[in-house]
């Protein structure tokens, strides 16, 4: 046996062992392999186990797997999500709607209904608004519509928050990314095309208007604009004309987004009225649309429903052709 053996380090101050005994070897020997079987060395580091860590989660998701797909996002707000039964791959577009004021984002207070038509093959996402002092929910849109008291919540951080996690959780193609809502939901849908502009193809507003000035939305790319809205709507009048609300008219909330297309302002009518209303007679609704001249890939349309009031009932065939128009679109 030997005892251990110290020699001086010249010039340190120090000392080192050049010699030891057997059993110290032995000792030595057995918690470095005591330190390897417990992962603690790594590429010859100790206690280097985020390396470990790393080759054990190299696996990526599979977001083109129904069954791992999570029907409700949104953090402290809900944001719910439905897809297509038939789904078998690929990539989806999304299209986000939006509730109206005192609404929700439950199902059965969507209005159009768009989820009849999942067979489009595209993803349909909901959320909820805040909920006001009156105890209403309401989108924080433009200054017009409709944070009544203030509350100046960002509705747009939140909205790109759920984006971003349907981005995350979905297989989601990026260049088909679209808002829609009614009322106050259609004023957020505005919204979103102003401030968002880099990430949506296109939006629908079913009665609700963009900013009342022009230079108080300054999106960063044009955006497809669909409007619809109803000729007797007495809560946002087509006209625009309310003392003391500055709002504009319908024609002028989607001609103007035209002419961010550069299309030429010269609009068209489109071929035959449709019958969205359920309950007025016949083919009320006119449809025009701003499609030359406009930069690739962008246009936009005017539905005027003849007679129809705020809320009609609207027929299924309109709730299509919306989707139909949207999913046409690509940025």
């Amino acid at each position: 046996m030997y005892e251990p053996t110290f020699e001086r380090v010249a010039g340190t101050g120090h000392t080192r062992l050049v010699r030891y005994d057997l059993d110290m070897k032995r000792n030595l020997l057995l918690v470095l392999l005591l330190l390897l079987h417990a992962g603690c060395i790594t590429n010859g580091t100790l206690g280097d186990d985020d390396d470990v860590a790393a080759d054990d989660n190299d696996e990526t998701p599979d977001n083109t797997d129904p069954s791992q797909w999570p029907a409700t996002l949104g953090g402290d707000r809900t944001a719910r999500v439905k897809w297509p039964a038939n789904y078998s791959g690929g990539l989806l577009p999304v299209v986000v709607q939006l509730h109206g004021y005192t609404g929700s984002g439950s199902w059965d207070q969507q209005w159009p209904t768009l989820d009849n038509h999942l067979d489009l093959g595209f993803l349909l996402v909901t959320g909820e608004g805040t909920v006001d002092s009156r105890g209403d929910r309401f989108w924080n849109a433009t200054d017009a519509c409709c944070d009544l008291y203030g509350s100046g919540v960002d509705d747009v951080a939140w909205l790109t928050s759920v984006l971003d996690e349907v981005e995350e959780h979905f297989p989601v193609d990026l260049q088909r990314v679209y808002f829609t809502g009614l009322s106050n939901g259609g004023f957020m849908s505005y919204r979103m095309a102003c401030e968002l502009s880099d990430r949506v193809a296109a939006i629908a507003s079913v009665a609700g208007m963009d900013y009342d000035a022009d230079d108080a939305c300054v999106p960063s790319q044009p955006v497809s604009v669909l409007h619809v809205h109803g000729t007797n709507d007495a809560t946002v009048p087509y006209n625009g004309l309310v003392p003391g609300w500055n709002i504009p008219s319908a024609p002028d909330s989607v001609e103007r987004w035209a002419n961010r297309a550069g299309c030429d302002l010269n609009a068209v009518d489109d071929d035959g009225n449709a019958d969205y209303v359920e309950n007025i007679n016949g083919a009320e609704t006119s449809r025009k649309s701003w499609r030359t001249g406009c930069d690739a890939g962008h246009d936009a349309s005017l539905w005027t429903m003849q007679d129809a009031p705020h809320v009609p009932w609207f027929s299924d065939d309109m709730g299509r052709d919306l989707l139909t128009w949207l999913l046409a679109h690509e940025r």
